[in-house]
């Protein structure tokens, strides 16, 4: 019984630590507020995201421009895909991207400003071949 115990404790911190491990992964990365017309740049995994908005009365007007990230040494510029958002007053809009990467952006209630954070990991599926 004595031997049991010292294996019962490395056991539940071996999955304790894993679990923190796991959690840390997915969870989200400080989010960042904007005023309106202020440049929004974020690097996301192989890919970059840039943007801004426009602030009216009930909207935050967001438009997200998003494409692969520049390789090193590449002579061509990547194609980018433009997003746009009216985003209501205290809501949110999310843009998953192909690498499970996740973009939140939040207008405030008064839509003076936002809040942009990037998550990690999402759960995803793969097909086996």
């Amino acid at each position: 019984m004595t031997r049991s115990v010292p294996l019962t404790v490395v056991a539940v911190l071996s999955v304790a630590a894993v679990s923190g491990a796991a959690h840390a992964q997915t969870k989200p990365m400080t989010a960042t507020v904007y005023k309106p017309q202020q440049g929004i740049s974020l690097d996301i995994g192989g890919k970059r995201a840039v943007g801004y908005f426009l602030s009216d009365a009930r909207l935050c007007n967001l438009t997200v421009l998003l494409s692969d990230a520049m390789a090193d040494g590449a002579e061509t510029l990547p194609s980018p895909t433009r997003l746009q958002f009216d985003v209501a007053a205290g809501g949110d809009v999310r843009i998953n991207t192909t690498e499970g990467k996740l973009l939140a952006f939040a207008c405030a209630t008064d839509t003076k400003s936002m809040t942009v954070s990037a998550q990690g990991q999402m759960a995803a599926y793969s097909p086996k071949r």
